[in-house]
């Protein structure tokens, strides 16, 4: 039987105890309370096949409303410990969606944002890059977290989703970045533009929010703006080179930027200047 981490364990454990479930089995055996105990013990012991099964039964079959509630959120948590996280993603969805009241349902958006992240592809040598790959999970994660945050920011699960939300924005810039890149390639300044654009608004706007920390950069940094200036540079667009040249400088005061990078820089303001005039 597999053992629940040490980590797991002490995380459920606050949960369960800022529910209020209790795990000592005592009452009548033919009962859901003394049932749903039975199944919590299983879920800590770490056997969450047979808790799923517990659980998906009283929910079920129990008349208790209160009971039926927490066996549904149990049993999204079994679920998500076997790594069946899109069959756990859709548990907490219709817990959200049956019992949006519930004082549990942070956990629930938190658990299938989670979800959504672990499903998330990873990079690996011999795969292409992840952020190549399918972005739906990215979405997905990056929706429940935000609701999360706007529904319930002062609470336990916001902070942490705080956190974890950053990662789903991280990995949507990336892929506009993917595919701007695959653009360049292809000769085609005007798909760039908007790739990178679309990246640097993405993230202002998270910052904006406060749901990102000032601290992050991904594409309204100087290498990704020098990009940009490229872009628009191809695109015979002047203004776009000179807003990308103002906010690549702006960018480079507070971040390390390399010569060459300020080189190429320099020589499109003077091209623009002498434009100008």
């Amino acid at each position: 039987m597999r053992r629940i981490s040490v980590v797991a364990l002490l995380t459920l454990m606050g949960l369960f105890a800022c529910s209020g479930a209790k795990v000592k089995v005592t009452g009548d055996p033919a009962g859901p309370s003394y049932q749903y105990e039975k199944a919590m013990n299983e879920l800590l012991s770490g056997d969450y096949t047979q808790a799923a099964t517990m659980f998906e039964e009283l929910s079920a079959s129990t008349l208790n409303p209160v009971l039926s509630q927490m066996a549904t959120l149990r049993l999204g948590d079994a679920i998500f410990f076997q790594a069946r996280y899109a069959e756990a993603a859709e548990v907490y969805r219709q817990f959200i969606e049956q019992y949006s009241r519930s004082p549990d349902w942070p956990h629930a958006a938190y658990m299938r944002g989670l979800c959504f992240l672990r499903k998330m592809p990873e990079d690996h040598w011999i795969l292409p890059p992840a952020e190549s790959r399918e972005m739906s999970d990215a979405d997905n994660a990056y929706q429940s977290f935000v609701s999360l945050v706007q529904g319930a920011p002062d609470s336990y699960y916001a902070m942490r989703a705080r956190l974890l939300l950053a990662k789903t924005v991280e990995r949507r810039c990336r892929h506009h970045l993917y595919v701007a890149a695959w653009y360049e390639k292809k000769d085609r300044p005007l798909g760039v533009t908007q790739r990178i654009e679309q990246a640097i608004a993405d993230e202002t706007g998270e910052k904006a929010r406060g749901r990102i920390p000032a601290s992050f950069h991904c594409a309204d940094s100087p290498p990704t703006l020098l990009r940009l200036a490229r872009a628009y540079d191809a695109a015979k667009n002047p203004a776009g080179v000179q807003k990308s040249i103002a906010r690549f400088n702006e960018r480079s005061s507070t971040m390390k930027v390399s010569s060459s990078a300020l080189k190429e820089i320099q020589a499109l303001t003077i091209k623009y200047e002498t434009t100008a005039k």
